[in-house]
């Protein structure tokens, strides 16, 4: 039986923290995450990765902090 587990890395840090684990089946983990997917930022976590048994990573976004500046094209900024 496959089982999976999803692990956030939060935005200040670089150590990785299980947020789901193998009680939740597989395709569980992959829908909430494409849920998640659909912002391109998250107030916690800078990546979050789902990883299967026998099989390692199968999904992962990354995510914006949602304080950060979004950055301007140079062509369309304004000067004075």
């Amino acid at each position: 039986m496959r089982q999976a587990i999803t692990i956030g890395y939060r935005h200040d840090k670089d150590v990785g923290e299980v947020i789901s684990g193998p009680a939740e089946k597989p395709g569980a983990h992959k829908d909430a995450l494409k849920e998640l997917g659909k912002s391109p930022t998250h107030p916690e976590f800078s990546r979050i990765e789902v990883w299967e048994s026998d099989m390692g990573i199968t999904m992962f976004r990354k995510f914006e902090a949602p304080d950060k500046p979004v950055p301007v094209n140079k062509r369309f900024a304004v000067t004075k």
